[in-house]
């Protein structure tokens, strides 16, 4: 019998929860899952104590982040001291390994998820709208099927920061950029797709270096007005 707190995690992403949604009752989730009511209450508080949701009196359990463990990761680190350029030098290694495994180990169900994602940011990818979302689902995709979770929860806590980041400044990216982007993007959708590792990791590690090289220009500007 799988483990109550997979199960939950399962549901949790099957039915694409957002950060902030309620979840339902222990009564709703043991009859939906075919648990016990205890199973489920010792379940929502290991993921309460993981950080991934909060039980709030009166009021239920409230998602606080998609991958479980990635609070605790994020308090260990303790993210909101350590400046960006380090974030990004560690996020750029593990999306390069997560690259690679992606391509190892897709299936054609994730590969037609990570082309969707990628036709997602390509419809929003314009400097006149909102696209930092889209481009965080498309990378958040990749992540998800290398389908290491020590990488997923270390990743979820890096890119609760730089999404807030580009969020922030997303006026400073040029739609020249973005055009760019979404032809790295095709790029690594293709390598994965063949199931080529060393290329699918090589495209990513561009694709996260030029990007990058705007962050450092935008933080450069940022300091100067300070």
């Amino acid at each position: 019998m799988k483990d109550p707190v997979d199960v939950i995690v399962g549901y949790i992403s099957a039915e694409n929860f957002k950060i902030g949604d309620k979840l339902p009752s222990e009564r709703s989730l043991a009859s939906e899952l075919g648990l016990s009511r205890g199973q489920v209450r010792q379940a929502l508080q290991k993921l309460s104590y993981d950080g991934m949701i909060q039980i709030i009196p009166n009021v239920g359990a409230v998602l606080k982040t998609r991958q479980p463990g990635s609070a605790k990761i994020q308090e260990m680190l303790n993210m909101h001291t350590v400046d960006m350029g380090s974030l990004i030098e560690l996020r750029s290694a593990l999306e390069v390994t997560a690259a690679k495994l992606a391509a190892r180990r897709a299936d054609e169900t994730d590969i037609e998820n990570i082309k969707k994602a990628c036709r997602e940011y390509e419809e929003k990818a314009s400097a006149f709208s909102p696209w930092y979302k889209q481009n965080a689902d498309f990378h958040k995709v990749i992540i998800s099927v290398s389908k290491n979770s020590a990488i997923m929860a270390i990743m979820d806590a890096i890119l609760t920061e730089t999404i807030e980041f580009t969020k922030t400044n997303q006026s400073e990216y040029t739609q020249e950029r973005l055009d760019k982007s979404i032809q790295e993007h095709r790029n690594i959708v293709e390598a994965i797709a063949e199931h080529d590792e060393e290329k699918a990791g090589r495209l990513m590690e561009l694709h996260l270096c030029k990007m990058n090289k705007v962050v450092e220009k935008i933080r450069a500007i940022n300091e100067a007005f300070k």
